[in-house]
């Protein structure tokens, strides 16, 4: 059973730790990954994944295209709203979800932790998906993950 997200849970994993959670859903489900860049800041520094921008946001892309994060199941019209949660601090992300598909060891490479640390956070983003987030991936159950790439 899902619960509303507290305050302090959407802060962690909306935006501090929301890399971390995404790899936690990505392990679990299979479903590729999807970011929201800042195309206007490259050129290295934290954040940078790619040669497409500054990573602000990510999550993983459900079975019919439409994108998961703490906050739920966002579909391309529903993103819009994702989208206004960064935009006082990093004007409009650019969302690359289907092209490129981000594999996981690039959103690896721009975690501040590691380790041990990392492998606790993992186990919190995983309790994380089973309280709020469950019943959501649930509903895709038996349904292939989308073919990106």
């Amino acid at each position: 059973m899902s619960h509303p997200v507290p305050e302090d849970h959407l802060k962690r994993w909306g935006a501090g730790d929301c890399h971390v959670l995404t790899i936690a859903l990505h392990r679990r489900t299979g479903w590729p990954i999807a970011t929201l860049l800042d195309a206007r800041i490259c050129g290295g520094g934290y954040g940078e994944i790619n040669q497409y921008g500054f990573l602000v946001h990510s999550g993983v892309i459900t079975p019919d295209g439409s994108f998961m994060d703490i906050y739920g199941v966002h579909d391309r019209e529903g993103l819009a709203a994702v989208e206004d949660r960064y935009l006082d601090e990093y004007d409009r992300p650019r969302w690359l979800g289907r092209d490129p598909v981000v594999p996981e060891c690039d959103l690896l490479e721009v975690l501040t932790i590691e380790g041990e640390e990392l492998e606790e956070a993992l186990k919190d983003a995983e309790a994380a998906i089973d309280a709020y987030l469950a019943p959501a991936i649930a509903a895709y159950d038996g349904m292939m993950p989308l073919r990106v790439g």
